[in-house]
């Protein structure tokens, strides 16, 4: 009997930045934001956050469908809390163009190669007019767990080890073939 799928996300940073980002953004206006989406009002959020160096993230799940949905919002410097407005800087086109970048090859690999890339269901690269008050990013979950949540590189027997380098090798050949 299989067991069924449980998240390991331990990559939570509770820090002052994490922190301070979570209370600034307007988690009901996203949540509003992907009800209409998704064109389901069964959706909340599992759980608080999880945080890596640059990006909170939190699940959504939908009660009327097995799917989960990931928020993604920047992480603000701390040092930036004191001017958070529209034109503040805080939110540059250099940062805005990072993360069209990162959109566009995100929705090129998923035509271009059979790699599971995750599905891109709305977006906001900008702060101006923006209800959430940070840029977003909504995007399909993908069930899985990184190595470091699972204990690390360390955990891992030879023959794992060969296995994941052999996967990491077969996805870079995939995307190089299609660039």
């Amino acid at each position: 009997m299989c067991q069924p799928f449980l998240f390991r996300w331990d990559g939570q940073y509770d820090n002052e930045k994490t922190d301070e980002t979570f209370r600034y953004v307007e988690w009901n206006a996203l949540l509003e934001e992907v009800r209409n989406l998704s064109n389901s009002r069964h959706c909340n959020y599992d759980g608080r956050y999880h945080a890596g160096g640059r990006h909170i993230v939190r699940r959504l799940i939908f009660s009327d469908r097995d799917e989960i949905w990931l928020a993604r919002v920047p992480i603000i410097s701390t040092s930036e809390y004191y001017d958070l407005g529209a034109n503040s800087g805080w939110w540059t086109a250099e940062r805005k163009f990072v993360m069209e970048s990162e959109i566009a090859t995100m929705k090129y690999i998923t035509t271009a190669t059979s790699l599971p890339i995750p599905a891109v269901f709305g977006y906001q690269t900008s702060v101006d007019s923006n209800p959430v008050k940070v840029p977003y990013l909504l995007m399909q979950c993908i069930k899985g767990n990184m190595l470091y949540d699972l204990g690390g590189p360390g955990i891992l027997s030879q023959e794992q080890k060969e296995k994941v380098r052999m996967s990491i090798a077969t996805i870079q050949v995939s995307v190089n073939k299609s660039f």
